[in-house]
């Protein structure tokens, strides 16, 4: 199978397949898988898949799909100035989604781009005429979804909306990768002061002792009060464990409060604690 797009859904499916003994290849245009996300966690999710067998062709441009005499498909991509042809059984094209209209098409909503646009209540450029969900772009999740569903339900009772959520992200490949807030490149770009600290859960007692020893955790936050900017996860069940990061996140805490927290132990949730006394510079384990 060739899958056309490394972003995660097609991640999630090229992992899904691969545990089923099919050959995936995976062609994506950037220069990294995951690229909306930290490098950190692209380059290890690369690695990890690559041992797994899955091969992937970055910086690749499809430029044609053509059948082959003997029933199959010819993918052929543009690399590096070259042009490479794959032969597979299948292709996946995952490389984005178009909003459905159905039912608002002759309605003279705004737009940003293809997505509808609103406010931060949901409300649309037409009164009386919310949208929510994929149709609005952004954080195109469920949870994200049900959120915004509720801002308007709330918006439409009178109720006034705080604050921007902040929306946790997860990966559900063979390693997990879970992610909150923004990444150290984007921090960067914002303008903030950034330290971050990564610590690995290989060395984590309770991963050991479940032989799931894939992984890191990471803290971005900014260097001079330790605001949180954003959590990364790498591992097993880390989806189960984000919520956790987003928690400090929501009630604006400092990494100086993750590591005056206790975490239980044996858990592998407690490498959240490292990473925060590791940024500290009050590490035990790590440095």
């Amino acid at each position: 199978m060739v899958i056309v797009g490394g972003g995660v859904i097609g991640l999630e499916i090229a992992c899904i397949f691969n545990s089923l003994d099919t050959k995936v290849e995976v062609v994506e245009m950037a220069d990294r898988i995951l690229a909306n996300e930290d490098p950190d966690a692209s380059e290890y999710l690369s690695r990890e898949l690559g041992k797994k067998g899955i091969t992937f062709h970055t910086s690749a441009k499809i430029t044609e799909f053509a059948a082959s005499e003997n029933g199959r498909t010819l993918v052929t991509m543009e690399k590096n100035g070259e042009n490479e042809t794959l032969e597979t059984d299948s292709v996946l094209v995952a490389v984005g989604r178009t909003p459905n209209l159905t039912g608002i098409e002759d309605l003279p909503v705004d737009f940003d781009g293809r997505f509808v646009k609103v406010d931060g209540n949901m409300r649309t450029s037409l009164e009386g005429v919310y949208a929510v969900g994929d149709l609005i772009g952004g954080f195109q999740l469920a949870h994200a979804a049900s959120d915004e569903g509720l801002k308007a339900v709330d918006h439409i009772l009178g109720k006034t909306v705080n604050k921007e959520a902040i929306i946790p992200r997860g990966v559900y490949t063979f390693p997990e990768i879970a992610s909150v807030g923004i990444t150290e490149e984007q921090a960067k770009q914002q303008g903030y002061r950034v330290k971050t600290k990564k610590v690995d859960i290989a060395a984590n007692g309770k991963a050991i002792a479940a032989g799931e020893t894939s992984g890191f955790m990471k803290i971005i936050a900014e260097e001079k009060y330790g605001e949180i900017l954003g959590v990364v996860m790498v591992g097993s069940h880390v989806t189960e464990m984000i919520s956790q990061a987003t928690a400090f996140m929501h009630l604006e805490g400092t990494v100086e409060e993750i590591e005056s927290m206790v975490f239980p132990h044996p858990t592998v949730s407690e490498s959240l604690f490292e990473a925060g006394s590791a940024w500290m510079e009050k590490g035990i384990h790590f440095n």
